[in-house]
């Protein structure tokens, strides 16, 4: 488990304590299935077209959206995840919740979490926001993971735990 330097609470804003970066291959596998799903679905759509339009019409907008989620999902995942002693943040400078809004970190078997994450329990419900295989923000929770090493997501909700047990 990491230490927590004894200074987090006295250190620059700017300090990173642990990081989280996508999996370059994740991140290709991820949006290679989804851009194969796409032409499958428009493939099939088109070259074996089912008797009523609303179902040709309804493959055809399948697969435009997946087209549409594969592009966000390689977007989304050419950022990286910052935790300093203040916020959890994209590297660009996004904060996705601020570590005093933060009640508790779940990353147990049964917890409600992305693939090879862990999900943050928030004081207070926060606007929804979506990045595909990177984060997810929903009431009061925050799912972080997808495409990232599961070893590099628990040193980071571990960082993160020893962060929110420490006396304020």
């Amino acid at each position: 488990m990491p230490a927590i330097p004894s200074n987090a609470s006295s250190a620059p804003r700017d300090q990173v304590l642990a990081g989280l970066t996508p999996s370059p291959l994740r991140r290709l596998a991820g949006a290679g299935v989804l851009a194969a799903l796409a032409v499958l679905l428009a493939w099939l759509g088109l070259a074996h077209p089912p008797a009523a339009l609303i179902w040709q019409a309804f493959l055809l907008a399948l697969a435009a959206g997946t087209a549409w989620l594969g592009w966000r999902f390689w977007q989304a995942t050419a950022k990286a995840l910052e935790l300093t002693a203040h916020e959890l943040r994209e590297r660009d400078g996004r904060c996705l919740a601020r570590v005093a809004d933060m009640r508790a970190v779940g990353n147990g078997v049964f917890a409600f979490k992305p693939a090879s994450g862990f999900v943050i329990t928030l004081a207070a419900s926060a606007p929804r926001g979506f990045a595909p295989g990177l984060w997810w923000r929903l009431g009061h929770h925050l799912g972080v993971g997808g495409a990232v090493a599961r070893q590099d997501a628990r040193a980071l909700a571990d960082t993160l735990a020893l962060l929110l047990a420490r006396p304020q």
